[in-house]
């Protein structure tokens, strides 16, 4: 099967904090990327409709489904070094490289 990378369009925090921290840095386009999607619910919308599809989305787009079983399946979140993480707060001081501000 086929795999169908999704991301966010270009001015959205989610967007530029994957790019930072799991791609290396902020680019105009997410790399790998085939589609682009401009919020939370139409990233989701094409993930569940698409067979193949991974995306990312903000953890406070799932607050409200506390409590929904199985309709929501949490992935895994790795990084380029393969260490598996929850992404911190793009401005917490504790998560950022010493000079370059980058999260780890």
């Amino acid at each position: 099967m086929p795999i169908s990378a999704i991301a966010r369009e270009a001015g959205a925090g989610t967007r530029d904090l994957f790019n930072e921290v799991v791609m290396g840095g902020i680019d105009h386009d997410t790399p790998g990327a085939d589609w682009y999607r401009s919020g939370n619910g139409e990233v989701w919308a094409m993930i569940a409709s698409s067979e193949g599809a991974i995306g990312y989305l903000s953890l406070n787009y799932f607050e409200g489904w506390r409590g929904q079983g199985d309709r929501l399946r949490w992935g895994r979140s790795v990084g380029r070094d393969g260490e598996r993480r929850v992404l911190p707060p793009r401005d917490d001081p504790q998560h950022l490289h010493p000079g370059r501000g980058r999260p780890e």
